[in-house]
């Protein structure tokens, strides 16, 4: 993975999350004693559960890439629901050894549920940007929504957009002096190009038409050939129109 899948968040709520639940006794914990011993529980409790589950849902998220909210809220209850019964086992395991008692599992799963739900939808909304892109028409309407995308990028890299590359739930930026990593949705940042700058060759890839030179075919795979020399997958169903618009490009040229 090129992104890291743990973050600073996850470590913060997992301790946050312990302390509150040591300082309250939650779950009958006041059994275990001093507030010490149950803040060392809980953070051995829950601090698996929320990077796992952290991990999964960020895992999960770069699979959905595309998908619209309500198949990303519906795939991640699943995940949720997945995840919580390997979490049950594991509380199962610790409340034995810490407490020597047994706690039933559909109770576990039950209360654990709800917390791994919270968790995944905190993760999934809270931490990708909400986009409000105009709908705005003409040069100078396309203009200001390319703007808005190249103040994500840094200072030194805000020439032209060569390419835009899906990674997980970030975009890699191409232009013409670096790349950058931007953390959006792929869809939006490709909503901000102008409709008449490139198109999508991919699921995970955009190219602008003046960055790209030619098609080469290369062990049974079409790929662009960019001006700078990278190779960017094409999928055969965009394959046609590719040779369209490079086409055009040398009619217009000549």
């Amino acid at each position: 993975m090129s992104v890291k899948m743990v973050e600073r968040i996850d470590v913060l709520g997992s301790v946050t999350l312990a302390f509150l639940f040591a300082i309250s006794g939650a779950f009958s914990s006041l059994a275990i004693g001093s507030f010490v011993l149950r803040f060392v529980f809980w953070l051995a409790a829950i601090a698996p559960l929320w990077v796992g589950m952290t991990v999964l849902t960020r895992f999960t998220l770069a699979r959905l890439v595309d998908a619209g909210r309500s198949l990303t809220c519906l795939v991640l209850v699943l995940t949720s629901s997945f995840a919580s019964l390997g979490a049950a086992v594991y509380f199962h395991l610790l409340w034995q050894a810490a407490l020597d008692r047994h706690v039933n599992y559909v109770e576990l799963f039950t209360s654990i549920l709800p917390i791994t739900l919270v968790i995944s939808l905190i993760v999934t909304f809270s931490r990708r940007p909400e986009i409000d892109a105009p709908q705005a028409s003409g040069a100078g309407g396309c203009h200001l929504v390319v703007e808005q995308l190249r103040a994500k990028m840094p200072v030194i890299l805000r020439g032209r957009i060569a390419s835009l590359h899906a990674e997980d739930h970030y975009v890699r930026i191409y232009a013409e002096d670096g790349d950058c990593l931007v953390l959006m949705r792929f869809e939006d940042a490709v909503n901000m190009m102008p409709v008449e700058a490139g198109f999508k060759v991919h699921r995970s890839h955009w190219v602008s038409l003046a960055s790209l030179v030619e098609i080469q075919r290369i062990d049974n795979r079409n790929f662009g050939v960019m001006a700078d020399g990278r190779l960017v997958p094409i999928s055969r169903n965009h394959v046609a129109h590719v040779h369209r618009h490079l086409a055009n490009q040398k009619l217009n040229r000549s």
